[in-house]
């Protein structure tokens, strides 16, 4: 059973700079906690050595992100995370108003979905 009273843990890859800040804005505005939220090009091995509950990969690697990820999975099965998420459509820009609004609640669903979370 999840602790519901611990904020989640994400760690977000994302090549679009406006995709990074808009699923950090997101993710901080429901109370959750961004442990890093980088590009492909600053992923690293701590990275993959460092537990969150959720990643969300938004890059043209998804699959060979993954693939490296479940490797380190094997390796240490404590950094496994509750879910792994890809395949998000591009955010508005976070002044666009009810389309980012919109962008944000579909994003909610898709976590709360994967996690069979209702609470969130």
């Amino acid at each position: 059973m999840q602790d519901t009273d611990q904020p989640l843990r994400f760690i977000v890859i994302a090549e679009s700079q406006q995709q990074r800040m808009a699923f950090s804005d997101t993710i901080l505005a429901w109370g959750m906690e961004v442990v890093d939220c980088i590009s492909v090009n600053q992923l690293s091995q701590k990275h993959f050595s460092t537990y969150a509950d959720v990643w969300l990969v938004d890059t043209e690697r998804d699959f060979e992100i993954i693939q490296y990820l479940e490797e380190q999975i094997d390796i240490d099965a404590k950094i496994k995370p509750k879910t792994v998420l890809i395949g998000f459509t591009p955010s508005p820009y976070i002044n666009a108003g009810q389309p980012y609004e919109k962008w944000q609640r579909k994003l909610k669903r898709k976590i709360a979905n994967s996690l069979n979370r209702d609470d969130l």
